[in-house]
C-alpha cells in the first residue's frame, strides 16, 4: 500500500514539474491547451493548475476569445516567483545583475574594482550580493544562486579556475572567491556565459556560434542549443587560431593569433583605452582611425568566413566590439561574403541582442536552467 502510495505522489509530481515547465515555456496558457499537448487528462490539469496556483507559481491570466461556450481563461508562470544573481569578475571591474526567471534584468551596478585573489576581494564581492539584495527587498529564500562569470577556463562543473591569462589565477577554487557568499554559487567562462545569455533571444536557431570579441577574444558553440564545452573545456577558444602566421606575438607566446589582430584592444591601444574614443574618432572620419578599421575588418572577416567553413552555423559577433557593431554589419558582411566559396548571402551574420552586462546574466541563468531540469 506504502509503495502504491509512494508511487502516485511520484507521478503527481512530475505531472506538477511537467505543466509547470510546459507554462513558463509557452507563455500566458489555456488549462485545456496544457491537457492536449501534455497528454494528460483534463481533471488531472485542473487539479494540477489549482495546486499551482496556490503556490503562487502561476497567476491567472485574461481569457482566450471563445470558439463557442465559455470562455477559457490563461495562466501565466510568476516569473519572480524565485530569482537569480550574477557576477562577473573582469581584470579592473566587477558587475552583478539580479534576474527573474525569464532572464530579465531587475537591478544591476558595476563598480571600478581591481581582482586580487585576497580576503577583502572575497569579502567585497559577498557584500555586493547583500547589498544587491537588501535594496531591492529580496528575501535570501527567493534567491536560486549566484553566478560568476570569469575569463578563463573553468573546470569540474564551474568549481574551479583551470588558468585565467586576464585575472593572472591558476588553479582556484570556487570557495576562494565565494566564501562569504551565502548561496549555492558555480563560476561559468565568461564567454560561454554571454553565449548562454544570447541564446535566449535565437530559440530559432539550431546550431550558434557566438563570438566574444572584447580585449580578448572567445566564443562559445551551440550544437542545436547545448553548450560544447570540448573535451578539455577549451572549446570555443577561438582567439588562439592562427590567422597570420610568423605574425604579431600573442600573449599566449604564440605568433599571429586572432586574438592579436581583432581583440578590442587593437582598436583602443592608441585612443586611450577607450572604445567609444575610437568609433567616435572614427565617425568622424579621422584617417588614422579609418585605416585602422578597414584592416580590422578585414581580418576579422577572414576569421568569421574560417569559422564558417569549420562550422557551417549562424554565428553572432558579441563582447564590448560585438555591442557596437551594428552600423558596420553591412560592410562587414560584404567582406565575409568576398570570401564565401558558397555564394554571397552572409544572413548567418548578426549581432548580440545583449548589448551590455551579458555574462553576469549569463551565470546567473545557470541556476534558472537548473532549476527547472529539477522542476
Amino acid at each position: 500500500m506504502a509503495a502504491e502510495y509512494g508511487a502516485r505522489n511520484e507521478g503527481r509530481n512530475m505531472n506538477l514539474n511537467r505543466v509547470y515547465r510546459y507554462v513558463y515555456e509557452n507563455g500566458p496558457t489555456s488549462r485545456t491547451d496544457i491537457a492536449g499537448d501534455l497528454g494528460i487528462s483534463m481533471p488531472t490539469a485542473l487539479s494540477i493548475v489549482k495546486e499551482l496556483l496556490a503556490q503562487k507559481k502561476l497567476y491567472q491570466g485574461d481569457s482566450f476569445d471563445s470558439t463557442g461556450g465559455r470562455k477559457a481563461q490563461s495562466v501565466f508562470c510568476d516569473m519572480k516567483y524565485r530569482l537569480s544573481v550574477g557576477l562577473d569578475v573582469t581584470r579592473n571591474h566587477i558587475g552583478i545583475v539580479l534576474i527573474d526567471l525569464n532572464g530579465e534584468i531587475l537591478a544591476r551596478n558595476r563598480i571600478k574594482q581591481p581582482f586580487i585573489r585576497n580576503e577583502e576581494y572575497a569579502a567585497l564581492l559577498g557584500r555586493l550580493v547583500q547589498n544587491l539584495l537588501n535594496e531591492n527587498g529580496v528575501a535570501g529564500d527567493k534567491v536560486l544562486g549566484v553566478g560568476l562569470s570569469i575569463a578563463g577556463i573553468v573546470s569540474d562543473g564551474g568549481t574551479r579556475i583551470d588558468y585565467s591569462h586576464v585575472l593572472n589565477v591558476s588553479n582556484v577554487q570556487c570557495e576562494d572567491l565565494c566564501r562569504y557568499i551565502p548561496f549555492p554559487r558555480k563560476m561559468i567562462n565568461d564567454a560561454n556565459s554571454s553565449g548562454c545569455a544570447e541564446m535566449r533571444y535565437h530559440q530559432g536557431l539550431g546550431n550558434v556560434l557566438y563570438l566574444n570579441i572584447s580585449n580578448s577574444i572567445g566564443g562559445a558553440v551551440f550544437i542545436e542549443h547545448k553548450l560544447y564545452e570540448g573535451d578539455n573545456s577549451r572549446g570555443g577558444e577561438f582567439g588562439h587560431m592562427t590567422l597570420h602566421p610568423d605574425g604579431k606575438t600573442c600573449y599566449c607566446g604564440k605568433n599571429g593569433c586572432f586574438d592579436s589582430y581583432c581583440s578590442a584592444q587593437v582598436l583602443t591601444e592608441n585612443f586611450g583605452g577607450n572604445l567609444d574614443v575610437f568609433f567616435t574618432e572614427l565617425n568622424n572620419h579621422d584617417p588614422y582611425a579609418e585605416k585602422l578599421w578597414q584592416q580590422y575588418l578585414s581580418d576579422l572577416a577572414i576569421a568569421i568566413n574560417n569559422l564558417r567553413m569549420a562550422f557551417d552555423g549562424s554565428i553572432i559577433l558579441g563582447g564590448y566590439v560585438g555591442a557596437l557593431m551594428e552600423p558596420y554589419l553591412p560592410v562587414l558582411r560584404a567582406k565575409v561574403a568576398e570570401r564565401n566559396p558558397f555564394g554571397p548571402s552572409v544572413s548567418f551574420l548578426s549581432c548580440c541582442n545583449y548589448k551590455e552586462d551579458s555574462a553576469a546574466v549569463g551565470a546567473a541563468l545557470q541556476f534558472v536552467d537548473e532549476y527547472f531540469a529539477g522542476n
